[in-house]
């Protein structure tokens, strides 16, 4: 009896200290008794809602510095592959003994050869694998699930849930359908499959500039929360370059681009960040927080975020044009 306890014991410190081993543990509890299927949170602070949707993929957000990338090798990971649209950070993946994969998709669903190539990359690569997006709720979960379905390691009714769990929006229809049509894939349709598997993919520029608006409309938002400061006006100002540079690019490469409606949201959009730029210059010029100016930066951010919204409903998450 005690020498079990010692085993167990032993068991149990090795699972605690041994990322691969944390990693190859975790397909067991995505079941419950009862046999349901039920991803596994990671908690972090550096992982934006992470998920262990298998024993051999982990999905979440996209890793920032080098605690988050260090946590990761912790954790055993040995590939990372990235859905989003941004530059992945090779350099800090590489110096902690991991491989970037970049395979970035849209939020209006997967195409099928990506599809594909996702699914040949967790299969073939070694594992285990960390797969994100920005957030890691939307693009990566639905990534995950798919994948993991064609792949063979899940059954197709755990997709949705995958979804479910890390919180992807229904109104992207595109990864809804994704997840919930995924089917398995054959061995041989993979094995067939040639893929070139780069650390950092050629996006196109009207990918390249929506990220960077996402990324500084999140910083602001996080100013909005934790309250304005004097340079804010620097993130005005760059938001509305980016809004700027949409406009001078006639030929977006985005589905519906020339249709009127896309133009006059595009200009709604420029007025807006405009306008935003002008109120966050007056604080950063404002000797004390001026409660009225502050009630109007707050209605212009939520002018910009329904803006935003309204553009991708009409023009990115249900596009046909993956």
């Amino acid at each position: 009896m005690i020498g079990n306890a010692l085993w167990v014991a032993c068991a149990l410190t090795l699972l605690v200290v041994t990322g691969s081993v944390v990693a190859q543990s975790s397909e067991t509890s995505s079941f419950d008794s009862d046999g349901t299927y039920r991803p596994r949170t990671h908690a972090s602070t550096l992982l934006p809602n992470a998920y262990w949707v298998h024993k051999d993929l982990l999905s979440g957000g996209m890793p920032h510095g080098p605690d988050a990338f260090e946590e990761l090798r912790r954790l055993g990971i040995k590939t990372i592959i990235s859905v989003d649209g941004i530059k992945p950070d090779v350099d800090s993946a590489e110096h902690h003994g991991m491989r970037y994969v970049h395979l970035p998709h849209g939020y209006d669903g997967i195409s099928k050869q990506r599809l594909m190539e996702i699914t040949k990359a967790i299969r073939d690569l070694e594992k285990p694998v960390y797969l994100h997006c920005h957030h890691g709720k939307h693009r990566g979960p639905t990534a995950a699930a798919a994948a993991c379905v064609s792949a063979g390691w899940l059954a197709p009714h755990t997709a949705p849930i995958i979804l479910k769990t890390a919180g992807t929006n229904p109104a992207f229809k595109g990864l809804v359908a994704t997840a919930t049509n995924a089917a398995p894939m054959t061995p041989e349709t993979l094995d067939k499959l040639q893929v070139n598997f780069v650390p950092i993919a050629e996006v196109p520029p009207i990918i390249e500039t929506m990220v960077a608006i996402d990324d500084v409309f999140d910083r602001l938002k996080k100013s909005q929360r934790d309250g304005w400061k004097k340079e804010d006006q620097a993130n005005g100002l760059l938001l509305n370059e980016h809004f700027m540079e949409l406009s001078r690019t006639e030929s977006h490469g985005v589905h519906g681009a020339r249709q009127p409606e896309f133009q006059e949201l595009l200009r709604q959009g420029l007025e807006a960040t405009s306008l935003l730029e002008r109120q966050l210059t007056a604080v950063e010029n404002s000797a004390a927080n001026d409660a009225l100016l502050l009630q109007k930066i707050n209605d212009t951010m939520k002018q910009v975020s329904q803006n935003c919204t309204q553009c991708h409903a009409q023009f990115r998450d249900n596009s046909n044009g993956q």
